[in-house]
């Protein structure tokens, strides 16, 4: 029987990958802190809740402000804290299907 593949596990060999590809320069904290909230949230929302979460920082080029990923590490390290029921009861998945500013929901009381 094969196993499937969590998003957790997916995401720690990206990093591992990355990690030793000749030049590259990693993840940043904040990032692997997102992606790993996201596998959290992945054994509680639907894909459609978390289809519009992006943990990826962007830089800006040309005068564009850098735009960090959208879970910050104190909410990061909150999801992966909380139980699918907290989660829940604080609208996180529903909020972040609507597309909520992750700035804007109750993720930590």
């Amino acid at each position: 029987m094969r196993r499937k593949w969590h998003l957790l596990e997916i995401a720690s060999l990206a990093v591992a990958i990355g990690l030793s590809m000749p030049g590259a320069s990693g993840m940043r904290e904040d990032e692997l802190l997102c992606e790993e909230a996201l596998a959290r949230l992945d054994e509680c929302c639907t894909a459609e809740d978390l289809a519009n979460v992006s943990c990826v920082f962007h830089q800006g080029c040309m005068g564009d402000d850098p735009s960090p990923p959208e879970l910050s590490p104190s909410d990061s390290r909150c999801i992966r804290e909380a139980s699918c029921e907290e989660l829940f009861f604080r609208g996180v998945c529903a909020g972040l299907r609507d597309n909520q500013p992750s700035s804007e929901l109750q993720v930590c009381p």
